[in-house]
């Protein structure tokens, strides 16, 4: 288990003690900056030492070589937000990945950060089409991949992340686009309307 924290700390060991107790955290790790890769052999707390001092977030897991990156928190988290910029080319590049990730249940993933953007893709696609398919579909592959690639699903499900997962797909507000993938994309709706 990991968690990103991101917030500002005293420069004061007792002050990060104090915070990391309430945590499953029996170290804590000081960097100065984010991407390094460090060794860890137990549960670890990090805390960004750089002009000003951060608490990171923690993990739980054990002997390996941790990267920091994983705690940055401006990288893109799956099923946070379905807001994104990318330009048409990673746009049709990006869904056209995922609609063949849906279509297939692929479950050899390893980039969070390209399954998100392409999730992100095709929910604008989505917003003028039947939601309610695109929803029970994502909850297949979730599933999928809760039995056939764990690691990828534990990297990717974090919190309260069926609800988030949810409200994602069902409270969103519609935005008008001028992308024209519709009729493509429906006729995959239509397929995975028939598989369920």
């Amino acid at each position: 288990m990991e968690q990103i924290i991101y917030q500002e700390i005293e420069n004061d060991k007792e002050t990060w003690k104090t915070f990391f107790s309430k945590l499953p955290v029996e170290q804590i790790k000081i960097i100065d900056q984010i991407g390094k890769k460090i060794w860890i052999d137990r549960a670890t707390g990090f805390v960004l030492a750089n002009k000003k001092y951060y608490v990171l977030g923690y993990t739980t897991k054990k002997n390996l070589f941790y990267d920091t990156n994983r705690l940055n928190p401006y990288a893109i988290n799956p099923y946070t937000n379905n807001e994104f910029y990318v330009s048409r080319r990673t746009f049709h590049k990006a869904l056209m990945w995922r609609i063949d990730v849906l279509d297939r249940l692929e479950t050899r993933l390893t980039d969070t950060k390209w399954y998100e953007i392409g999730r992100r893709c095709l929910f604008q696609i989505y917003m003028d089409l039947d939601m309610s398919i695109l929803y029970q579909r994502e909850l297949q592959l979730v599933r999928k991949l809760k039995s056939c690639n764990r690691e990828f699903f534990d990297k990717i499900v974090k919190g309260d992340f069926y609800k988030r997962m949810y409200d994602l797909y069902h409270n969103y507000t519609y935005k008008e686009h001028d992308f024209n993938y519709s009729d493509y994309v429906m006729s995959k709706t239509y397929k995975w309307k028939q598989e369920v």
